[in-house]
């Protein structure tokens, strides 16, 4: 789970699991990050192609 942003507007410290929809969700907004996120989602099936299994978004 994602959790809210502080009164300056970031997360928390720490690692924060969260599913691809909730993601999409929280930070896919407006037009852009939509774009954006969807870049991601395309570098994101080409590492699990590659092997990998969990990615870190910072």
């Amino acid at each position: 789970m994602i959790p809210d942003f502080d009164e300056n507007g970031n997360l928390p410290p720490g690692v924060h699991w969260a599913e691809w929809s909730e993601f999409q969700d929280r930070f896919g907004y407006n037009r852009r990050r939509k774009l954006l996120i969807e870049g991601l989602e395309m570098a994101m099936l080409s590492l699990q192609a590659a092997g990998c299994r969990v990615i870190y978004i910072v």
